[in-house]
Order: structure tokens, then C-alpha cells, then sequence
């Protein structure tokens, strides 16, 4: 109870939450759809008992989001040199399925759209000898100078889409189960001793983060 109020406490007049503490830094505060979208996959969490009284200021945080949709259907704000737009997106799927009900549905496809076409693969000119084939990019535009696809982003993506109802066998979740089998601490052949291999996972095949 206490921390579902103060969540909400935090809320604007325009349905966002902040992009940083106001007592923590000063003059750097302003709307972020990303932190929004944070705030509102926490509340998907919450019973819907809990939610209630507060539904009004969810809804409101959803219509910001929506502000927030660019015509290609990721969220951010266009304005800012680092967007995070994938992760931003793969939040707002999630918490859109939970909390929208039927008249978000329309745009929950929009940026479920925008996530399966953001992959990359060969639509992009990814090639399958690409190490990050399959996974999507951390950073906003793709640019083979910086390509950063981890197991991190490809997750977060990999939530929204099964969330949204994508099995499996669906061509987007069979390309990234493959990017991150590259990325698991795993030697399938018994005859084989590797050292650590206990089956956790890589930052990506390049880079482990340990």
C-alpha cells in the first residue's frame, strides 16, 4: 500500500513520471516515457483491488505513452540523443496488455509491430554469420559502428512479444531463441568437459559482463 502511494504521488499533471528525482537533481527533471513506462509495469503488478482507486491516473499514464508513440510506433521522446526506445516499448507492450483493456488494443499492436520490425535480420541487412542476428539493439538506431544486441534488451523484447501472445514458433521469438542459445554457458555434447559450464548466459557472444 505504502509504496503503490507514494508510486503514484510521483505521477504529473500530464500522466508521466519524472525523468529523475526533483530533490536528487535539480533542474534535470522533465517527463520521461521511459521511467512512465517503468511506473506502469510496476503497477501491472499490483492486485487489482490495490489499482483501483488509482485507475484513473493509469489510464492517464497510458494516453502519455501513447503521445509519446512515434509514426514508426516505438516510445520515447524524440527530442533526446539516447531513447532506449526498444526497452521503452517492450515496457509499454507489457503494461498496455495490462492495464488498457480493450481500447489500448489497437495501440499495444502498433508497438508490437514496431518490436518485431525493429529485429534484427535480414530486413535490416543482417546476415545469420552476424553474431547479434536475431537479437535487438540496445541503442536506438542501427548503425553496424554500434550494434550493441544483448541478451539484456532481447529479454525485455522476449517478455512483450509472449505477452502479447507470440508463441514459440513464431519466426521473431525462433530468430532471438537462437541469438541467445549463442549466448548460454552450454555444451551440448556429453563427451565434451567445459570448463564452467553451468548453463548461464553471456552479455552477448563477445562480451560476458562478469
Amino acid at each position: 500500500g505504502r509504496a503503490l502511494r507514494w508510486l503514484m504521488a510521483q505521477q504529473r499533471e500530464d500522466g508521466t513520471w519524472n525523468s529523475a528525482s526533483p530533490e536528487l537533481v535539480e533542474g534535470f527533471v522533465k517527463p520521461s516515457p521511459r521511467n512512465t513506462s517503468l511506473a506502469l509495469l510496476a503497477l501491472a503488478g499490483v492486485p487489482a483491488e490495490l489499482r483501483a482507486p488509482h485507475a484513473a491516473g493509469i489510464q492517464k499514464g497510458l494516453a502519455a505513452l501513447e503521445k509519446f508513440t512515434s509514426p514508426e510506433g516505438w516510445v520515447g521522446d524524440p527530442v533526446e540523443v539516447v531513447r532506449w526506445q526498444n526497452y521503452t516499448t517492450a515496457f509499454s507492450v507489457q503494461a498496455g496488455l495490462a492495464l488498457g483493456g480493450e481500447a489500448r488494443k489497437p495501440l499495444v499492436a502498433r508497438w508490437v509491430a514496431y518490436l518485431e520490425g525493429a529485429q534484427l535480420l535480414e530486413a535490416r541487412g543482417v546476415t545469420e554469420f552476424d553474431w547479434y542476428h536475431g537479437s535487438w539493439n540496445y541503442y536506438d538506431e542501427f548503425r553496424r559502428s554500434n550494434v550493441r544486441g544483448d541478451t539484456s534488451t532481447t529479454s525485455a523484447v522476449l517478455d512483450a512479444l509472449v505477452a502479447a501472445g507470440r508463441m514459440p514458433d513464431a519466426p521473431a521469438v525462433a530468430h532471438a531463441r537462437a541469438f541467445l542459445a549463442r549466448c548460454q554457458n552450454y555444451q551440448p555434447r556429453p563427451d565434451l568437459v567445459v570448463p564452467l559450464d553451468d548453463g548461464g548466459f553471456f552479455f552477448n557472444p563477445r562480451s560476458s559482463k562478469s
